[in-house]
């Protein structure tokens, strides 16, 4: 039987745990049905110990897997050298790649190796690489302002970083992790909506800087956003802000200050779009 793997989950379980009870629902009925065990009693399935080293027998019978010591962790080609189906692994195929680009004016350098990112395309690798040392790092939230960063002008200082999307699910996790590695190395970047969840997020992703538009105190370049405001989503996301802002003294807490004053929510795509000066400005500097 190709045991689902929710079904091997379940089991397991039941196996390493010393309670003989289980709700009787729709993963339990399929067991139930396939193998013969256990008393269904109402909503409720009870195991005995005969009951539970015979389950642990035949789940190893077809799938070759000890469940007392083996775990479903890997991905499938790992899978693969413990059970007939690799198809059991929970790892999406592409799940610990992160998506980089090379700088506008420059190389990649990855293991050793210096490649380029042709406009319109994008690099996967392994989230454990090593990319390019000693420039920075900056950490792009969304998808379609990744795609066509290499149009935009940085301040003079990032020309040469390495850009990485921050993605999602495992993503994110891997881009997280690259943060934590390297932001006492390098400097590491965060671009985000300019927005309270934007600012949210930049301290959720534990990079040590942020890029931002100039407007928060341009007053031009405010009179011409302001058509292109968010009012709704600040409204919603501002209470969050304020909170999280009052752990902080120094840069940080000017710019939220002055975000939660002039009531800002604008998104990557509009700063892009309209080509606003950006600055550079620290996140962790006061930490209180």
């Amino acid at each position: 039987m190709n045991l689902s793997r929710q079904q091997l989950q379940a089991i397991r379980t039941l196996i390493r745990s010393h309670q003989q009870e289980r709700q009787y629902n729709a993963v339990w009925r399929s067991i139930h049905e396939t193998y013969g065990l256990g008393t269904v009693t109402g909503r409720k399935i009870q195991f005995g110990s005969p009951d539970i080293r015979r389950l642990q027998q035949l789940v190893e019978r077809d799938t070759g897997l000890n469940l007392m010591t083996d775990d479903l962790s890997g991905n499938r080609v790992e899978l693969a050298g413990r059970t007939a189906n690799e198809k059991l692994s929970g790892q999406a195929v592409f799940s610990d790649l992160i998506w980089v680009r090379a700088p506008t004016h420059g190389l990649l350098r990855i293991s050793d190796a210096d490649v380029v990112t042709p406009p319109s395309s994008i690099l996967a690798v392994s989230g454990d690489v090593e990319l390019s040392k000693d420039v920075p790092l900056i950490v792009v939230e969304n998808g379609i302002v990744f795609r066509y960063f290499n149009h935009y002008a940085l301040p003079e200082s990032l020309r040469s970083a390495v850009i990485i999307y921050r993605g999602h699910g495992l993503h994110a996790r891997y881009v997280l992790d690259l943060i934590q590695r390297e932001k006492g190395r390098r400097k590491v970047v965060g671009f985000f909506d300019f927005d309270p969840a934007g600012l949210c997020l930049s301290l959720d992703t534990g990079v040590s800087y942020i890029l931002i538009p100039r407007l928060w105190r341009d007053p031009l370049d405010q009179h011409k956003m302001k058509p292109f405001n968010k009012t709704c989503e600040f409204v919603s996301q501002q209470a969050t802000l304020k909170a999280r802002a009052e752990a902080y003294t120094g840069t940080f807490k000017t710019i939220a200050d002055a975000m939660l004053k002039q009531g800002w929510s604008l998104t990557q795509e509009h700063i892009m779009a309209h080509t606003l000066e950006m600055e550079i400005c620290m996140v962790d500097d006061h930490a209180c």
